[in-house]
């Protein structure tokens, strides 16, 4: 691959990139793992995947099953996991931590803090468990970085962003502009930088690093905001600018500029693409297609769309312009509507003699010509103008929310990946207001349940109360201190009564006049001191507590 555009920034959200670790567990190229949910309670020990493929934690609460991102309760068994000779899963009550594993903590929120880290997947999904927590992450089948920038253009060195331009993964400091408003073109060892006018730097000033480059002068006098593209035509020896409504040329030299076009109303000139077999340059105008003539400096006017053309590809031979609800096909004179069902287009960009990928305000779409075939590959996310480009065997897409790198020789597996996703929405045959009105019906049917059964629970315990008033306690105090004390994470008076096959009155009387719960918290605070004094972690305390680690740190503000 092309060094250069090994630049993308890890950013603050050190979770979101693993493609080295992912790629080769799943044999999957250029693949980004989303964080998409964080389960907290029961206390997670491990999560470990059976020879079948299945994946299942344990925790506190007994033997999970991950049935894509939610855990489904299977059993109460409590312990970490492991697989036995037959590939089963069992469970090991006392507390073996089986299959510790490393190298995700750069996945997980506040990646520098040393956790027990165990983690398992499958094609899908990747589960960690780290500090008692369950963590699921989401598999795209494409790579995403620069997140939290807004990718306004990519070339082989730059990256041109709302909050900066980047070379690699420097961010080049003033008098660079500190945001991209158009292309960033690398043409005869000078970089030109559409920002809102056009700035020009020396290649090998820039690759130096030094920190304060020096603008290239350009033509005296001349005008050249909003500067949105610029081409260098070999044939003729100058450049082609699109500057607003107008279409500029300016000599080899950077010395002298003249305007080639002015178009009608304020839609501004889109460069396509030159044809060096004829010498001639492609560009549009509003709804019109143009031909410039770079020798006789003359422009001939040509298509005309329903609507604005925002790209194209186009040869004597064939055309094919984006407008923002269609692709036109224009051949021998005869035009048609390709691509049906986009909306919001902008940006075209051939990655194939057969096919297309299309940007859009509203995803990405891979369009086959032979078969007239429009895939999505990255759904619901709003791509920005002038912001595709094609490196070696990778494609480079810039969004609001940060730049796509999918793998050329994947596209179609992507396409069917997005394409079984939508099938299985489709799917949904039942209406959602009937689905909210029955989960409203089984909510309340639960509560009434809840109630009822709290009620039962207090006539059992009065009716045992009068059957033996003289009762003497089988257990003492003691007892029950030293068990919460062995079991911390998961003690709670439910615990103690399976443990001690009792009931809430007879724990109640025992612990008079200090309720369970108390007890409970009272003895968790003062491990929570001792763990302190010998100056353990705050994810060690609280798994060894079953505490928060907010919860701990409030206590520690508290107590100085």
């Amino acid at each position: 691959m092309h060094r250069p555009l090994k630049h993308a920034l890890f950013t603050c959200f050190r979770l979101i990139l693993a493609t080295f670790p992912i790629c080769s567990c799943f044999g999957q190229s250029l693949r980004d793992t989303s964080l998409i949910s964080l389960i907290s309670r029961p206390f997670f020990y491990n999560v470990i995947k059976d020879r079948k493929g299945v994946i299942y934690a344990g925790s506190t609460e007994g033997v999970y099953r991950m049935d894509e991102a939610t855990p489904v309760r299977v059993d109460g068994r409590k312990g970490y996991l492991m697989v036995d000779e037959k590939g089963g899963v069992v469970v090991d009550s006392n507390g073996v931590k089986y299959n510790k594993q490393t190298g995700m903590s750069h996945l997980l929120p506040y990646p520098d803090e040393s956790k027990n880290e165990y983690h398992a997947g499958d094609d899908s999904y990747f589960y960690i468990t780290a500090g008692g927590r369950m963590h699921v992450y989401e598999f795209r089948p494409y790579g995403y970085r620069f997140r939290n920038h807004s990718i306004r253009t990519i070339s082989a060195n730059f990256t041109g962003t709302y909050s900066g331009i980047y070379y690699h993964e420097r961010l080049l400091r003033p008098p660079v502009s500190p945001f991209s408003d158009g292309y960033i073109r690398e043409l005869n060892g000078k970089v030109f930088m559409c920002a809102h006018g056009l700035d020009v730097f020396d290649m090998k000033e820039l690759e130096a690093g030094s920190e304060s480059p020096r603008p290239l002068p350009l033509a005296g006098g001349f005008n050249l905001a909003p500067c949105r593209d610029i081409r260098y035509l070999a044939s003729a020896r100058q450049y082609l600018v699109a500057s607003g409504n107008r279409l500029v040329t300016i000599d080899s030299s950077l010395e002298t500029a003249s305007v080639a076009f002015t178009g009608t109303g304020d839609s501004e000139v889109v460069m396509l693409n030159e044809d060096r077999t004829y010498a001639i340059m492609y560009f549009s105008q509003g709804n019109r297609l143009y031909v410039f003539q770079p020798d006789s400096r003359k422009v001939v006017a040509s298509t005309v769309a329903e609507q604005p053309i925002l790209d194209g590809v186009i040869s004597p031979q064939q055309a094919y312009l984006l407008t923002p609800e269609a692709l036109l096909s224009i051949r021998e004179g005869k035009t048609e509507r390709k691509a049906e069902g986009i909306e919001k287009a902008h940006t075209l960009r051939a990655v194939s003699e057969t096919e297309f990928v299309i940007a859009t305000d509203q995803g990405l779409f891979l369009y086959n010509i032979p078969e007239d075939r429009l895939s999505t590959l990255v759904p619901q996310v709003e791509f920005n103008r002038r912001a595709l480009h094609v490196e070696g065997n990778r494609l480079y897409a810039g969004s609001i929310n940060g730049l796509y790198i999918l793998d050329l020789a994947n596209l179609d597996n992507i396409a069917a990946f997005h394409e079984r996703r939508l099938e299985t929405d489709d799917r949904q045959s039942i209406p959602k207001w009937f689905l909210a009105t029955f989960a409203l019906a089984v909510g309340g049917m639960g509560l009434l349940i809840h109630r009822y059964r709290r009620r039962i629970r207090r006539m059992e315990s009065r009716l045992e109360q009068m059957e033996a008033p003289e009762q003497t306690p089988r257990i003492d105090k003691r007892e029950i201190e030293a068990y919460i004390e062995s079991n911390l994470p998961s003690a709670s008076l439910k615990t103690i009564i399976d443990h001690f096959k009792t009931n809430n009155s007879m724990v109640y009387t025992i612990l008079a006049p200090q309720k369970p719960g108390e007890l409970i918290q009272k003895l968790r605070q003062e491990k929570v001191r001792s763990m302190r004094a010998d100056g353990r972690k705050v994810a060690e305390i609280a798994e060894a507590t079953g505490l928060s680690e907010s919860y701990i740190r409030k206590i520690w503000k508290r107590e100085g």
